[in-house]
């Protein structure tokens, strides 16, 4: 009975090739996934809806925990804990990515890793003069007006680490501003933000920059 030879070139050719194709179907479907995250990251829209999901998901687990406020907190995320720690006694056993729920009158830092409450206080806010005053609260927009996607959320949450009341984080008219802009639109004090973002305030939007209803706008430019 004759037998038929085996040729293993082709074997290996045929192997070869399935695994080609798996690797560029893989490839193609990780194209697919970072371009619709690109396309999501330059929707105002989207990116605050899913904020106000992050936000509504973090509040639902620290209220397993502890008796929250009422409303609904403005939520930052701790980007350098040793700097904070240096300045603020309430950040001392912080560490970078625990979040920082933000009330009228109370602050709840939170180690999500862990699922634990690493501090409660009471809320510092800032002015010119570094003290807690209500009356000098600044609502702050930022817009990202650089290249770097997600710079604008990195900023937003870094001011509101500090205490400063980042209310929209959005893209600005172009991304191709080279250096930031700070904008006061309502004449508060922000002698303490210039210092903090090494900037002077100017009173007039760029052109082609939307109203904002905020007291100051940030643009972020792709020099700091």
């Amino acid at each position: 009975m004759a037998t038929k030879s085996i040729d293993l070139s082709k074997i290996i050719l045929a192997l070869a090739l399935v695994a080609s194709l798996a690797l560029l179907a893989g490839l193609y479907v990780k194209y697919l996934n970072l371009k619709k995250e690109i396309n999501y990251l330059q929707d105002p829209q989207a990116q605050q809806a899913r904020a106000q999901r992050e936000t509504q998901e973090l509040v639902a687990q620290v209220g397993k925990l502890m008796v929250l406020p009422e409303g609904e907190p403005t939520v930052a995320t701790v980007v350098d804990a040793e700097a904070l720690a240096k300045e603020q006694e309430f950040f001392k056993d912080a560490k970078n990515g625990d979040k920082v729920l933000i009330y009228k009158d109370k602050a709840i830092l939170f180690n999500v890793d862990e699922g634990r409450i690493v501090n409660v206080g009471p809320v510092l806010s800032v002015n010119s003069a570094g003290a807690q005053n209500q009356d000098n609260v600044l609502n702050i927009e930022v817009r990202n007006g650089s290249k770097k996607i997600g710079a604008g959320n990195e900023l937003g949450d870094q001011l509101k680490a500090k205490g400063y009341s980042v209310t929209t984080v959005v893209n600005a008219a172009k991304a191709d501003y080279d250096q930031s802009v700070l904008v006061n639109l309502t004449g508060k004090d922000v002698k303490a933000l210039e210092a903090e973002l090494g900037l002077i305030a100017t009173d007039k939007l760029p052109d082609g920059e939307a109203t904002s209803t905020q007291d100051v706008v940030v643009i972020l430019g792709n020099k700091k």
